[in-house]
């Protein structure tokens, strides 16, 4: 409802901004929602606790917005997929092709395997 970072909210904040936020838009649209975006959706915004409440909110997806594949087998992981945005720096059509493919997420995900989530 506020855009803000839910991490910084207490439980009872944070859930009233998703469920709030779904049901204005299910009013405005006229049609339940079923996926949601979190403000931000970095890994400091973010974390399990509101992809645990986006879940009890009734979403079937919610998206980050950290860069990366979807693992396979994703399971409880619809809560907090990952996405990649198109401003800045990637608003060019080359950046786009490449990132479309998957493969900088791929090496990105081999890199965090490797080294750690800090890669």
């Amino acid at each position: 409802m506020s855009h803000v970072a839910l991490a910084k909210c207490g439980d009872d904040e944070a859930r009233f901004e998703i469920e709030a936020s779904v049901e204005h838009i299910e009013y405005e649209l006229g049609r339940d929602c079923r996926h949601f975006a979190y403000p931000y959706g970095d890994r400091q915004s973010v974390g399990p606790r509101d992809f645990e409440l986006a879940r009890r909110a009734g979403l079937r997806t919610a998206v980050t917005t950290r860069k990366g594949l979807i693992p396979q087998g994703v399971g409880d992981g619809l809560w907090s997929l990952p996405r990649f945005s198109l401003n800045g720096d990637y608003q060019d059509e080359w950046f786009f092709r490449v990132l479309l493919n998957g493969a900088p997420f791929k090496m990105l995900n081999l890199a965090q395997q490797a080294f750690g989530r800090a890669a």
